[in-house]
């Protein structure tokens, strides 16, 4: 078993998700998504503004990236 050790992991391939993994291999972090086999572009961020509830979802998650990038 080979052990990898990457800078940012993301949970999840949903939008925000597949967004986050973009900007950090942009910015040259060594990123992993851990997707479970799921297809790539989930529909949190549609069901979030449906629900009202996708301006603050984007602003938690920004707010993590900030922290993690920090």
């Amino acid at each position: 078993m080979t052990t990898d050790q990457y800078d940012f992991i993301i949970i999840g391939a949903g939008a925000a998700a597949f967004a986050a993994a973009t900007k950090a291999s942009e910015l040259g972090i060594k990123t992993a998504m851990i997707n479970d086999g799921l297809p790539i572009g989930g529909t949190c961020v549609s069901d979030s503004l449906r629900s009202g509830d996708g301006p603050e979802s984007l602003e938690r998650l920004t707010a993590s990236i900030n922290r993690f990038l920090r």
